[in-house]
């Protein structure tokens, strides 16, 4: 008997009142505060007094010794909180929508693949990470992301994102994600891929990117890819001013080089699609062939490209070019 057809499902977020929508934007950027006033914080207990000094000083140490990212300290509820909070209001500001194209076995260990990048994958955090509504769809599975090691490193903002379940990139710290059976995000294309972003245009580094499939063939991870429309649309690139990239040089991160609504960070008021596509199954191998990893990321290619033709002329109406994998 022919297996039945899945039929999709849309989650559309309902609209809210439009001053709530920039408040609850504000809220959701607040936290990234933290990149700029722990530093800061530091070095003003640095110069009080010694008690304040010894303080700072055993924290510094302490960071040091546990930059590695790979621990799981999500405090519970978190994710909900936010979710709850002030998130609802960020996806009525961006009209957001989440696609369901396929079931998810809860039991099995996924690596949510992630396009585009953007500037803060606001895409995926809006309808994936801090909605609630994708867990009703989804039932059973749980999601974190990871992020670059960097993260780990700066005060206060490393607190926040532990907080939020965050983990580092590195191939250990997901591969003990993903066994525990948690479906982790990976933004493949990484802070390179933010260099190629401009508006209607969908280029994701992603052709030479193939770490995260052998991760999956490894821990015999199944792959979903995630596509998201609109991501690129929220800000426009610009050239960072030298003391903003001085700064970001010290941490080893790509600099923010672009600007959004009424000449800020707040971005752009723009719609918001997020599709989840079918799982790409894998078999478990510890030591995986070339081969085998190049089949893998091939097939996972296609699966990526047959999204975006299935609803490009639906949600990405507004393209200026088709969809390239750099």
């Amino acid at each position: 008997m022919a297996e039945k057809e899945f039929k999709e499902m849309i989650y559309t977020a309902p609209k809210k009142n439009s001053i709530l929508e920039i408040i609850g934007v504000i809220s959701f950027f607040a936290p990234f505060a933290t990149m700029f006033v722990g530093p800061i914080l530091v070095l003003f207990c640095l110069y009080l007094n010694w008690t304040t000094r010894l303080i700072t000083l055993l924290y510094l140490g302490w960071v040091f010794i546990d930059s590695s990212g790979e621990s799981d300290r999500e405090i519970k509820g978190l994710k909900i909180l936010i979710g709850n909070l002030y998130m609802p209001f960020v996806r009525s500001y961006f009209s957001a929508k989440l696609i369901k194209t396929s079931e998810l076995d809860p039991s099995k260990p996924y690596i949510f693949g992630v396009h585009p990048h953007g500037v803060y994958c606001l895409s995926y955090l809006s309808n994936v990470l801090y909605n609630p509504n994708f867990y009703r769809l989804f039932p059973g599975i749980k999601t974190t992301t990871c992020t670059l090691p960097i993260n780990f490193v700066i005060p206060m903002w490393r607190e926040f994102s532990f907080g939020v379940g965050a983990i580092s990139s590195s191939a250990k710290a997901i591969s003990k994600c993903v066994v525990k059976g948690v479906a982790l995000g990976i933004v493949v294309g990484g802070a390179r891929e933010f260099t190629f972003m401009k508006k209607g245009t969908m280029d994701l580094v992603l052709a030479d990117r193939k770490g995260f499939v052998k991760i999956a063939i490894r821990t015999g991870a199944s792959l979903v890819p995630i596509l998201n429309f609109g991501e690129n649309e929220l800000y426009t690139q610009y050239d960072a001013p030298g003391y903003i990239k001085a700064y970001f040089k010290i941490f080893k991160m790509a600099a923010p080089s672009f600007i959004g609504r009424w000449k800020t960070i707040f971005p752009l008021q723009h719609e918001l699609v997020t599709i989840v596509g079918a799982p790409i199954e894998t078999i478990q191998n510890a030591d995986p062939s070339q081969e085998e990893i190049d089949r893998l990321h091939g097939l996972y290619l296609i699966a990526l490209r047959d999204l975006y033709e299935k609803y490009k002329d639906t949600y990405f109406t507004y393209r200026t070019k088709e969809m390239e994998f750099l």
